[in-house]
């Protein structure tokens, strides 16, 4: 880089300088508009999620949890009226799925469900009580009893999941969970970021033109010093050889 400068002139090394600083901010400037846009988009999910769980509470009945104890807790037609609830909510919504599990035995089972469906007839939900196939899902909820906001991707896509954490009146820990596909948030920020790389691309247009006029502005006077050094450098020499 150093022999590549050398050989260029002040004007032009000054351009580059110039060039490299603009690429630079633009890179910066463009990390930093895309993590502040998914941050703002994700906050207004995390919201949505957070508010329809809490309402979803509602749905079962005064004391459902309290009285889970086994398969037989729950009458099959109160869990499907359950889960119907849950599948318009998730049409009204916009949602993919909400849910609920229960710790019992050291067991994480399902407490309520929604369909894939979204149609309950089809029977497409988990059965009341089934035990969960990765409960490593729901550890750090149940161990910190706060409000978990997770990005998973798995064979619907990239979703957008909350897990609330509960207690009942037995201080036996449940989540309330919901989800949602992040399809749109990454759109929005594809078509955010492609803007910021064409504001960019204008900016580093404009900053060439202005760095070309500003190189020549500056490397005039250290052309005319330098010029004047090698003029006193090889009038000294000339004198010394006489």
């Amino acid at each position: 880089m150093l022999n590549f400068l050398s050989k260029i002139s002040i004007k032009q090394q000054l351009l580059v300088a110039g060039s490299l600083l603009i690429v630079l901010t633009s890179i910066i400037f463009l990390a930093i508009n895309y993590n502040i846009q998914k941050a703002a988009l994700l906050k207004g999910i995390d919201d949505k999620l957070y508010g329809t769980a809490h309402f979803a509470l509602t749905v079962p009945p005064e004391g459902y949890y309290n009285n889970i104890a086994d398969s037989n807790s729950v009458q099959m037609d109160d869990y499907l009226r359950i889960v119907d609830s849950y599948n318009k909510l998730c049409l009204k919504m916009d949602l993919q799925y909400i849910w609920s599990v229960m710790k019992v035995k050291d067991k994480v089972h399902f407490t309520t469900g929604t369909s894939t469906s979204k149609d309950v007839k089809n029977g497409d939900h988990a059965i009341f009580f089934d035990i969960h196939s990765n409960p490593e899902a729901y550890k750090e909820a149940f161990e910190t009893m706060e409000p978990q906001y997770t990005s998973i991707t798995d064979k619907w896509g990239e979703l957008r999941v909350v897990e609330i954490p509960l207690l009942d009146e037995q201080n036996r820990k449940y989540i309330i969970a919901a989800s949602m596909k992040t399809d749109e948030v990454n759109y929005l920020l594809k078509k955010s970021f492609i803007s910021a790389v064409a504001i960019c691309a204008g900016i580093f247009i404009i900053g060439i033109v202005f760095c070309a006029v500003i190189a020549h502005s500056i490397s005039k006077p250290i052309i005319r010093l330098k010029d004047t050094a090698e003029s006193i450098t090889r009038g000294k020499q000339h004198n010394n050889n006489i």
